[in-house]
């Protein structure tokens, strides 16, 4: 009996350990990097550092590069973290706590409520401010 005890006081420390490693259950956090995709023109880091439900916080590292070119980096890439969230539906809040910053919401549709579900950072925004990511599938390289 006590070989018994002993055996599932290992297995529940086992079994402990095992549930606070995140690295195995948990999705790395998203990166796109212009340079480190082929660009010659472009260099534009877009990194999210936090990742809550429904958001994302992400910095964009602006380096050098036109300016429309970089935009379309950036909303591909805003694009692709909504794909990758399992969103089709965006929402941003620019300069979220210092310049270059973007709060992230993802939404399942482009109304009002979803928009006020996000939290009070989003009730300013309204339907119209509501990005499409599909409206990129043209012009976004796939990957």
């Amino acid at each position: 009996m006590l070989a018994y005890r002993q055996f599932l006081l290992l297995l529940l420390v086992a079994l402990a350990a095992c549930a606070g490693t995140p690295a195995q259950t948990e999705t790395p956090l998203f990166t796109a990097n212009a340079r480190a995709e082929g660009s010659q023109n472009v260099d534009v880091i877009v990194e999210e550092v936090a990742r809550y439900q429904g958001t994302s916080v992400v910095d964009v590292h602006f380096n050098y590069g036109p300016s429309v070119a970089s935009s379309v980096f950036i909303a591909c890439s805003f694009a692709k973290l909504a794909r990758l969230r399992g969103y089709r539906y965006t929402v941003d809040v620019r300069d979220y706590g210092k310049p270059g910053r973007y709060l992230v919401g993802f939404i399942p549709a482009p109304s009002q409520e979803a928009i006020s579900a996000l939290g009070p950072e989003f009730e300013k925004h309204d339907p119209s401010q509501v990005t499409d990511s599909a409206m990129f599938d043209r012009i976004c390289p796939k990957s």
